[in-house]
């Protein structure tokens, strides 16, 4: 077992990966006009990642297995499919399967999340909650949520399902009810405080939780989100390079991909020391 863990040890080093260490810390991905970006929680800024021109993969979730997946049209056209992003590589399936059912066109997406059991849910254009199956892109209906202008899924750490309400579809009237949960049975929406409603300019069209529970919101700019009175506080413009104008319309904490690789080099090393003790034996 000493054999064992000094070879572990010496991989490791030879790696240069502290496997010893706390996990470095999850990053927050957006998705441009034109690129997936790398978003500075703490500033707001986007660094571009790599270009997505031509796949509109702007409405994205990751699964509880790690993959990205997001809902797409083609090119030239209006028919959804679902695609998959590698959050190591960011290598891009597409186009994946074509949404059928109760969606058919990628304009009726506003918003997709995945809930702790692995659902893939979505919110359209009509206000209405389905699950799209990744695999097959078949759509259900859940229900209606009851409000007008729902947009921006996220799941909580505790599997409560939250979305924004932008009100109505004129960009200068703010009667929206903000922050508001979702039933993912009924589909039934419920204001989080009558008290404090849309106050962004055009809207929060993005939401997601990051490890520890904070839930940042965003468009233009980004914001962190108050869970229990559905207020904001303003983090900063929410850079997006290279076409600014748009903001996201995606919000998803990814792991740090250096954890991803020394979890794997450190199952390599533990092979290799079990190689080397049973060649001892």
């Amino acid at each position: 077992m000493r054999l064992e863990l000094r070879l572990t040890v010496l991989v490791a080093a030879s790696f240069g990966l502290p496997f010893f260490a706390p996990s470095a810390r999850a990053e927050l991905l957006g998705c441009g006009n034109e690129a997936l970006v790398r978003i500075d929680e703490l500033t707001g800024h986007g660094t571009p990642i790599r270009e997505v021109i031509g796949l509109y993969p702007s409405h994205m979730a990751m699964s509880p297995s790690g993959t990205i997946y997001f809902v797409g049209r083609r090119w030239y056209a209006e028919w959804a499919y679902v695609g998959a992003i590698d959050p190591v590589t960011w290598a891009i399936s597409y186009p994946g399967p074509d949404v059928s059912g109760s969606i058919i066109i990628a304009s009726d997406v506003r918003a997709v999340a995945f809930s702790p059991d692995g659902t893939f849910f979505a919110i359209d254009d009509n206000d209405r909650l389905h699950t799209i199956d990744p695999q097959t892109g078949v759509a259900t209906l859940v229900g209606r949520t009851g409000v007008k202008g729902a947009t921006a899924l996220a799941f909580s750490p505790d599997g409560t399902l939250y979305a924004w309400d932008t009100g109505s579809p004129d960009p200068w009237v703010l009667d929206g009810a903000g922050l508001v949960t979702i039933d993912p049975i009924s589909g039934l929406a419920t204001d989080v405080n009558p008290e404090v409603g849309e106050e962004t300019q055009g809207g929060i069209l993005a939401l997601g939780f990051a490890p520890e529970g904070t839930l940042y919101g965003g468009r233009s700019k980004l914001f962190t989100v108050d869970t229990a009175t559905g207020e904001l506080t303003l983090v900063g413009p929410l850079v997006i390079p290279p076409d600014e104008y748009f903001g996201t319309r995606s919000l998803v904490w990814i792991p740090e991909p250096s954890t991803l690789a020394s979890l794997a080099t450190l199952a390599a090393a533990l092979l290799l020391a079990h190689l080397w003790r049973k060649r001892k034996r």
